[in-house]
């Protein structure tokens, strides 16, 4: 199954681009690649918001 290899990459590149945002939640600048309940995420270092995840 080659797709499974880009789908991933695509995770990556779209998360990696969310990371240079802005919280919606608290608005502080801190967001930063992590897991958020098991799963590939963005969340804020000061609130712990998820700005995205994959499952």
């Amino acid at each position: 199954m080659h797709a499974e290899p880009k789908r991933a990459g695509d995770r990556e590149a779209a998360l990696d681009e969310i990371v240079q945002g802005t919280c919606t939640y608290c608005e502080a600048n801190a967001l930063v690649r992590d897991t958020y309940k098991g799963n590939a995420a963005v969340v804020c270092e000061d609130c712990g918001t998820p700005a995205a995840q994959f499952w």
